[in-house]
């Protein structure tokens, strides 16, 4: 008997990740309830509402800027030249972190315990240093999109607070990220480039939305992670200048997660944070996925492997590609591929399994779409003045939005049922690398 796929098991979970319209506002109001806490400092909302020092562009914003971007696995600089509203790049240079010289047989790696602070500063300078042509005399300022917790008191400041995604450089953490850089650009000569901004991706991504559009309120990284920004609310009420706010929305918890979710979440390397971007980005889509088309899968002892969770690994860009694929001998190739070499080419796959790994997918984006509909219609309606909704933009960046069949039109529908009339006010717009382009203006501003 070869292994099979309980499509009993599919549906269930399909309904399971079911998010009607009754759901959907107890989800908005969580989220609008958070948000009115997070202004007013309450300690039990799980949003952080970081300010970024920063208002909006006023579009008039000209020059000559450098924006480096350093968030990840990469390391990129471009040097923009903005006039009359537009942008172009005019120098470029990127390299990963992690990079091997094959003719001198030597491996580069920037993010061990075994690597200093002025090795990965000057590593990051020498990239600046390259999008300039080495002009070390003309001046620029710079824009920094730095993508990891830092605790900010003021634009050209911040503290890292921790490093993340596989960092582990010693002696940064509880420094001031600009100072070190400052330094490494010193010493390699770059005494005219001057760090202007420090921002993270969405407010980066918020900033360069409202450039070219001044009915800009919000931006949503809807990718590999999660996050929005927005303009602060009732700034003049708290006395502050209005300014941005980094809502880390992706932290948001009051939700309610499937047996899956949880699974997810245990998981994970911190369990029981980040919960709203577990259940709705591209680095946990595929492992939902993976979750119930294991937990369906049946055999005799020694046709299913016990680790075959780990083994299955669907991910977020195979969820895709099961979305777009046309017919079902396409459908198949794409599940087969992931199948067939855990459970053998023996396993059973007919029409219903596929039907049902297809209705899976839809149903996991559907729900991540419409959670993330119902945080921006929050967003929108704490924004109001009198409970009246004005004409706006929200703009969205990364590759879930922009990729995924499906998404896009699923968070419209989604927003429109939330909204209602008022939903017809609101346009949903996508920028792709938006937050590059964000940093260069937060630097001429």
């Amino acid at each position: 008997m070869a292994a099979v796929i309980d499509t009993g098991v599919i549906q269930t979970a399909i309904g399971s990740f079911a998010l009607g319209i009754d759901r959907l506002r107890r989800v908005e109001s969580a989220f609008l309830y958070d948000l009115e806490g997070g202004v007013s400092g309450d300690d039990q909302s799980s949003l952080k509402m970081l300010p970024a020092y920063i208002d909006l562009p006023t579009g008039r914003e000209e020059g000559d800027a450098l924006a480096l971007d350093f968030g990840g696995t990469n390391v990129r600089a471009r040097l923009y030249h903005l006039e009359n509203g537009t942008a172009s790049i005019i120098g470029e240079a990127a390299r990963p972190l992690r990079e091997t010289d094959r003719e001198n047989n030597i491996c580069r790696d920037y993010t061990t315990a075994e690597t200093s602070p002025e090795e990965l500063f000057d590593f990051i300078a020498d990239i600046v240093k390259e999008a300039v042509g080495g002009n070390t005399r003309k001046n620029y300022r710079l824009g920094w999109t730095f993508s990891f917790p830092a605790r900010q008191e003021r634009l050209d400041h911040a503290e890292l607070i921790t490093w993340a995604k596989e960092i582990s450089v010693p002696g940064v953490e509880g420094q001031d990220v600009v100072r070190l850089l400052r330094k490494a650009l010193d010493r390699c000569g770059l005494k005219n480039v001057t760090v202007k901004a420090v921002i993270n991706d969405t407010i980066a991504t918020l900033i360069a939305a409202a450039y070219s559009d001044d009915k800009v309120t919000a931006a949503t990284i809807y990718g590999t992670g999660h996050n929005t920004g927005c303009r602060e609310m009732y700034a003049g009420e708290s006395g502050r200048s209005a300014q941005l706010i980094n809502l880390e929305s992706g932290g948001f918890s009051k939700l309610m997660q499937t047996a899956y979710d949880a699974e997810v979440d245990d998981r994970s390397e911190r369990p029981g944070t980040q919960l709203l971007e577990k259940m709705v980005s591209g680095r946990y889509l595929g492992e939902l996925f993976t979750n119930v088309v294991a937990a369906a899968v049946r055999g005799e002892p020694g046709e299913v492997p016990p680790d075959l969770e780990s083994r299955l690994c669907f991910t977020a860009v195979d969820m895709s590609r099961l979305l777009a694929a046309g017919t079902v001998p396409e459908q198949f190739d794409v599940l087969a591929a992931k199948l067939a070499p855990v459970l053998g080419n023996g396993f059973s796959l007919g029409r219903a399994e596929i039907a049902a790994l297809k209705g899976l997918a839809e149903a996991i984006c559907r729900r991540s779409a419409r959670l993330v509909a119902a945080t921006l219609s929050a967003v929108i309606k704490h924004n109001s003045v009198a409970g009246e909704i004005k004409p706006q933009t929200i703009a969205f960046d990364g590759s879930v939005y922009a990729n995924m069949p499906g998404v896009a039109p699923a968070v419209r529908s989604a927003m429109d049922e939330l909204l209602g009339e008022d939903g017809k006010k609101i346009e949903l717009c996508s920028l792709m690398e938006g937050s590059g382009f964000g940093a260069a203006i937060a630097a001429l501003m």
